[in-house]
């Protein structure tokens, strides 16, 4: 069996699984594979992206017969890994990944920098951006599963709000208003670390 295949194929090798050839769905995974941890790492803690990514080719596998072989296969299997994320959030709601007492002082600064207009720049390094990722881990962990992926898809992935009404199979009205609301609670708990007075002081 080859190790990849052209696009053309994808939808001969899915034929032959459905009939019951189910070894063939190996030379699926292994084509997608990066691709899929790839999208799972976008949307889940680094330990958690191999789990999300084999519950992904797991559903994908089960749900293989409702695949439209009219679409493109490389997008759908986009749509169930979006989706194994999700699940991974609702299963894991409970779980929080950094309590602001774990924040560094190097947390703590970022709070201080990210209302200074002066720091955009500064934003592109390595470290900072690393600092970023963790602020924004931090300040989902109470969101809704729901919210979570509605806010990451549309804000931070830059999809349509249909697009992502679509990957989480929701109305567009829930996932815009999830979205929003998701939007206005991480401002919130942002702004509400910053330590104000110290920047005026910093900026005098």
């Amino acid at each position: 069996m080859p190790d990849t295949l052209s696009a053309d194929s994808d939808n001969e090798v899915i034929g032959r699984v459905i009939a019951g050839d189910t070894d063939e769905f190996e030379a699926i995974v292994r084509k997608y594979s990066a691709y899929v941890f790839k999208i799972a790492a976008s949307y889940v803690p680094q330990e958690a992206v191999s789990e999300a990514a084999q519950e992904a080719f797991v559903n994908a596998f089960e749900g293989l017969s409702s695949f439209n072989a009219k679409s493109q296969f490389k997008y759908w299997l986009r749509t169930i890994t979006v989706r194994s994320c999700y699940d991974y959030w609702r299963t894991h709601y409970k779980r929080r990944e950094l309590t602001m007492s774990s924040l560094t002082e190097d947390h703590q600064r970022w709070f201080q920098r990210v209302v200074n207009e002066d720091s955009v720049g500064r934003f592109r390094d390595a470290q900072t951006q690393r600092e970023t990722v963790e602020i924004i881990n931090w300040a989902m962990s109470e969101l809704a599963p729901v919210e979570r992926m509605a806010v990451t898809l549309i804000y931070l992935e830059g999809y349509s709000v249909k697009e992502a009404a679509q990957m989480l199979n929701l109305s567009m009205v829930n996932v815009k208003v999830r979205a929003h609301r998701a939007r206005t609670k991480l401002r919130k708990k942002i702004l509400g670390h910053i330590d104000f007075n110290k920047l005026k002081e910093g900026i005098q």
